[in-house]
């Protein structure tokens, strides 16, 4: 007899216990009740077959124990019969009721599992980035699902299947479910493509079989997600193919142009002196020129290495406490000769706080800063510098390059401080690399870098440096506004 007959023959006991307690007390329909109770409880605890049980041991015991005479199974009214089948009817009534009840519960049950499983498949998916991770979180959520082992294989197979290798061919070539000796082959197909085969161990005996619909379903979210998977990797290899192309190209163009015509200039000039009389004002003319191009060569050469060098992450942050002046003082110096007879203006706010920075980076930064502004603007205009903490963008230390040039171009944005973009790259020498070295600067002291328009004509690039919690109380000892020229 199985756990589920033991269970309704122990209710039943139960239930005709209480009756010989409660029937001195109450009509004998009454009593009846108790093995209605039994019924019922066994049809939602163990289903249709014990709960059939119950009714008929029920109708012997009710008969048995509660009906005159008792302790026989002769029946001294036949009203008694009537009653007794009455009983036995609506227990099965009342089994097969529950039992359904019971069947639709579990299939509820179920389609909730598996409307779970494909949603928690679904938001791992979404939330895995790479073929590879997909491919482990497809293998992952098919074992939670499906309560069972699951192997990954290759379209070109695995070694350590040999077993299913047979099933494993088949399932490629057919696109379709193949069973194996204790296992089931189902191919990963989205497409015209095969994109692998899950392997699954035959559950166990007391499980349940595995639902062909939701294994169809299952799989089909698991093959598209790597589909789509693998094709996104492919269009990113293909975009940064297509990007590293690109800056192959540019910087080619760039270097044949903006390298060969200082060289070109530099090499007329040492072979005009070289090979003619010249004047001493002739002499100094083109001596200067051989000394300017060599500079512009150098600070060409100089921002490739740099860019190089930030980009393969080979710069450390070397930061000290320092007073923003002093860095100033340091890129105005370097500027010198190419600022000439041009006016500048510095201001920075008295009460600025030292700043945690690297000296060396930080001025190379207002360097390209300026040496942008002064390309972009008339020659005799003003170079403006500013300097802040701003409160409302949370304590923020904002350095401001100014110029009175033509502007940022339309459309430009933010793309002004990618590699290799000029503003006008018809007239400018250069790669356009000063303000993307900017960049990489600024974020590596963890600030920001924009450019905007300024009122009245011209740009403002304005770099943001965040204060640290543990800033000295020491500021700086200089004047609201510097101005120099």
């Amino acid at each position: 007899m199985g756990s589920g007959y033991a269970w309704a023959l122990a209710l039943v006991a139960v239930a005709t216990a209480a009756a010989l307690g409660i029937d001195a007390a109450l009509a004998l329909p009454d009593v009846a009740l108790l093995y209605l109770a039994a019924i019922m409880l066994s049809a939602a605890w163990h289903g249709r077959g014990p709960s059939t049980f119950a009714a008929a041991v029920s109708v012997a015991a009710f008969n048995y124990f509660l009906v005159e005479p008792r302790f026989t199974f002769e029946v001294a009214e036949p009203r008694y019969v009537l009653t007794f089948t009455m009983m036995f009817g609506v227990g099965l009534v009342i089994s097969g009721l529950t039992s359904r009840l019971r069947t639709q519960q579990r299939e509820a049950e179920a389609r909730e599992a598996k409307t779970h499983a494909l949603y928690a498949l679904g938001r791992a998916l979404a939330a895995a980035s790479g073929p590879e991770q997909i491919l482990r979180v497809v293998v992952e959520q098919a074992r939670r699902a499906f309560a069972t082992d699951v192997e990954l294989v290759e379209v070109t197979g695995a070694p350590s299947l040999r077993s299913h290798a047979e099933a494993i061919a088949t399932a490629i070539d057919e696109r379709r479910v193949v069973p194996s000796a204790g296992a089931l082959v189902v191919p990963l197909v989205a497409g015209d493509a095969v994109h692998g085969v899950l392997v699954f161990a035959d559950p166990e005996p007391v499980r349940r079989p595995i639902d062909p619909d939701f294994l169809e379903s299952f799989v089909r979210q698991g093959a598209i997600a790597i589909a789509q998977g693998r094709a996104a990797a492919g269009a990113a290899q293909a975009e940064g193919r297509a990007r590293a192309e690109e800056v192959r190209s540019t910087l080619l163009a760039a270097v044949s142009h903006d390298l060969r015509t200082p060289l070109a200039v530099i090499t007329g000039a040492a072979t005009t002196l070289q090979g003619e009389r010249l004047g001493e004002a002739q002499r100094d003319e083109l001596l200067a020129t051989v000394a300017d191009e060599a500079e512009r060569l150098e600070q060409m050469i100089g921002n490739l290495l740099d860019m190089t060098r930030l980009q393969a992450g080979g710069v450390v942050l070397r930061a000290q406490w320092l007073p923003l002046e002093e860095v100033v003082g340091s890129a105005l110096l370097r500027l010198e000769r190419r600022l000439g007879d041009r006016p500048v203006a510095v201001a920075i706010a008295a009460d600025l706080p030292l700043l945690w920075v690297d000296p060396v980076l930080l001025e190379q930064a207002l360097v390209n800063l300026a040496d942008n502004a002064l390309k972009y603007s008339p020659e005799l205009s003003a170079l403006e510098l500013r300097s802040f903490v701003d409160a409302t963008r949370g304590d923020v230390v904002v350095i401001e390059v100014l110029d009175r040039g033509p502007g940022l171009p339309v459309g430009l944005g933010p793309r002004v401080f990618e590699k290799f973009v000029r503003g006008d790259a018809r007239d400018r020498d250069g790669f356009g690399l000063g303000l993307a070295i900017c960049r990489a600067i600024v974020e590596l002291h963890g600030g920001t870098i924009a450019a905007r328009p300024r009122e009245g004509g011209g740009a403002c690039l304005e770099i943001t440096l965040p204060l640290r919690v543990d800033q000295p109380a020491a500021a700086i000892d200089a004047p609201a506004v510097r101005e120099s020229a």
